[in-house]
């Protein structure tokens, strides 16, 4: 994949970086991902450190961090099970589009938001900031 994207639990914003289209990586940005005090949380993001060249220090895929009945599981059935959100789909349409693109439709937008804001509170919930150092 390459887009990567980032909520901040100190505000409601979400930060669409798609590294595709750097010519490099910014060292603000290598710095951020590189620093031993943050917690990457996603689901099956295990390979896009290898494919950016970048060196994350904890990038952590929260299936580990779920019940193993779980790790096989849909999105949509992780987020239910685990959050209690009901309703939470990912659509498969979406899901192949073209994350590369210059510019990203509102539903990659909003699809990206959700994966993230997901993935964020099932890091906190499941505290895995704690479990791996």
């Amino acid at each position: 994949m390459d887009t990567r994207w980032f909520w901040f639990r100190s505000s409601s914003r979400c930060l669409i970086i798609q590294l595709s289209h750097c010519n490099y990586i910014p060292d603000i940005l290598r710095s951020f991902l590189e620093d031993r005090t943050i917690t990457v949380v996603g689901v099956w993001n295990n390979q896009e450190r290898f494919h950016q060249r970048l060196e994350i220090w904890r990038l952590v895929d929260i299936r580990d961090y779920l019940p193993t009945w779980l790790w096989k599981c849909s999105f949509e059935m992780i987020v239910e099970e685990c959050l209690g959100y009901q309703g939470v789909r990912k659509d498969k349409e979406i899901c192949r589009s073209n994350w590369g693109a210059r510019n990203l439709s509102d539903d990659q937008i909003v699809q990206a938001s959700h994966d993230v804001y997901v993935c964020c509170k099932l890091g906190v919930k499941e505290r895995v900031w704690k479990m791996r150092a």
